[in-house]
């Protein structure tokens, strides 16, 4: 599946793989988080900036694993959250 996101900041590098297990928050049950200690499930998300905004960019995303909140919680993790997202922004 291939998604569009509005997110926050200008992302570098423009397309890439976000590598990086997804498990439970270690604080928060109800939210997920990375795991980079290894311990969560295999998670990876590609990529590509479609635009270039100021302060924001859109991004063409392609599921490589299908997690809960996956697309979110990469791309927080890379402190480019989307735009809106409460949870994770």
């Amino acid at each position: 599946k291939r998604y569009l996101a509005l997110v926050q900041g200008s992302v570098t590098p423009p397309r890439g793989i976000i590598d990086m297990p997804l498990g439970r928050h270690p604080r928060d049950p109800t939210k997920f988080a990375v795991q980079e200690d290894g311990g969560g499930k295999e998670s990876q998300t590609e990529y590509v900036v479609r635009e270039a905004y100021k302060g924001y960019s859109l991004l063409e995303v392609k599921l490589l694993t299908g997690r809960t909140h996956q697309i979110r919680v990469h791309l927080s993790y890379l402190n480019h959250a989307l735009v809106g997202d409460t949870v994770y922004g």
